[in-house]
């Protein structure tokens, strides 16, 4: 099995934290890092669920 550049459970302990106080439902990790084919170069791809009527709106975030 291939390491991943990032564990998933840092990947998790660091979006718990940074979400905490966001009016985020769930967030959900898809692309590679969720099929396990991530390497050095990949991203970190993540769907959010918002509480409704939040106000939270959708932006492109990059490294």
């Amino acid at each position: 099995m291939q390491q991943l550049p990032l564990s998933l459970d840092y990947i998790r302990q660091v979006v718990a934290e940074y979400f905490a106080d966001k009016p985020v439902k769930r967030v959900q990790v898809f692309g590679s890092y969720a099929r396990g084919e991530a390497t050095a170069e990949s991203d970190l791809d993540l769907l959010l669920s918002s509480v409704p009527d939040s106000g939270m709106t959708l932006k492109l975030f990059r490294k």
